[in-house]
This record gives structure tokens, sequence and C-alpha cells, in this order.
């Protein structure tokens, strides 16, 4: 979710919202889609993307996260929250 998403806005949705941790990381994954989207196209119409690389790095990144949001989801809330720290410390 990147370093806005990822740190400040999980910890405010978990701190100052009745979200769960999960809730919080969940929203804030589903907040970043039309942002990406529209940053995507415009770095398209720029010319700012290599085709030939963009769709394997796409379809690595969808596993990854789909595979991701599987562990993540089965996780007990104190050990995702140790295991999203780690991630967003290294």
């Amino acid at each position: 979710t990147g370093l806005g998403g990822g740190i400040i806005t999980v910890s405010a949705f978990s701190l100052l919202t009745p979200l769960s941790y999960k809730q919080a990381l969940g929203t804030s994954l589903c907040a970043m889609v039309l942002p990406a989207t529209s940053a995507a196209i415009a770095h398209h119409f720029n010319g700012n993307i290599v085709w030939r690389i963009a769709p394997f790095l796409a379809a690595g990144a969808a596993c990854g996260a789909f595979v991701g949001g599987k562990i993540g989801s089965n996780l007990p809330e104190k050990e995702l929250k140790c295991c999203f720290s780690a991630a967003m410390l290294a």
C-alpha cells in the first residue's frame, strides 16, 4: 500500500476507528485501486511504461497480493500486525 497507505492510513484506521486491523489493511488496499489506475493511464500516455515487461510485473504482483491476502486473512490479528510492521520497516 505504499508509505502513506501502509504506515499512516492503516495505523490511523486501526487506532482511531472501530475497524479491525484486517479491515483497516483491506480498506487501505482497496482505496489505492483508482489512484494506481489513473497514474498508470497517465504514465501510459506519457510513454513511461515498458509494455514488454509490465504485464509480467503485474501478473507477479497480482499473484503475490492474492497469496499474501490469503495468508494474512488466516493469521491472528497480532501476528498480522507484527508481519505488516516488519514489512514496513524493511
